[in-house]
């Protein structure tokens, strides 16, 4: 469970947060509890600093890989998806695995629908990554999660879009920067390549 909210708050609590062993010895100034707060070694701290914090959320993608074809007229539109989809509106077939789907101290544990990006084949600017959480009107702050590291790549909740609809809550953000594969196997930034891991960890503090 992460840190209490309000009122007392103790050393020992913020130790267990982060995996150390109750009345087990530590200090404010140990790297994994400093962490939790996004302090400095040394820096000047406050208890309330301390409070609603929580360890990081990590979870494993068993990457997969598909994709969705449109014709308008003579035109065919292919948009490429790797990551994992479960049940998601989008129309693509579910793919991908997580070795983690849920944490109590994350989107109000709820799972996710897709940990994903999607581009259309052969167009610039069309490139998304998405995080869908399977339950309505998750509060976008960051008691949700501050920042997503996805591969080596950050993606601030701030520079999200947010949305609720359909009884899921997502986040998305664009990424222009990002070239389309053509099939559905190849690595598909910030995901590696269908069948291959990627390393997911979603930050409150930081």
């Amino acid at each position: 469970m992460a840190t209490p909210s309000s009122g007392a708050i103790s050393l020992n609590e913020m130790h267990v947060e982060v995996g150390g062993s109750s009345g087990s010895e530590c200090s404010i100034n140990d790297a994994d509890i400093r962490l939790i707060a996004n302090k400095s070694s040394g820096a000047t701290a406050s208890w309330n600093d301390y409070y609603s914090r929580a360890a990081d959320f990590t979870t494993v993608v068993t990457v997969g890989g598909t994709n969705t074809s449109v014709t308008d007229e003579y035109v065919i539109t292919t948009t490429r998806y790797r990551g994992y989809l479960n049940n998601s509106p989008s129309g693509a077939s579910n793919i991908g695995s997580l070795s983690v789907s849920n944490d109590a101290d994350y989107f109000s544990n709820n799972g996710f629908t897709d940990l994903m990006i999607s581009g259309i084949e052969l167009q610039t600017g069309s490139t998304f990554i998405r995080v869908r959480v399977s339950a309505a009107s998750i509060a976008n702050n960051d008691t949700a999660f501050k920042s997503v590291v996805i591969g080596s790549a950050t993606y601030n909740r701030s520079d999200a879009t947010y949305e609720t609809s359909g009884g899921r809550t997502q986040w998305y953000w664009a990424d222009t920067s990002v070239t389309v594969p053509v099939n559905d196997t190849a690595a598909f930034a910030p995901f590696a390549a269908t069948g291959s891991t990627t390393t997911v960890v979603f930050r409150r503090s930081r």
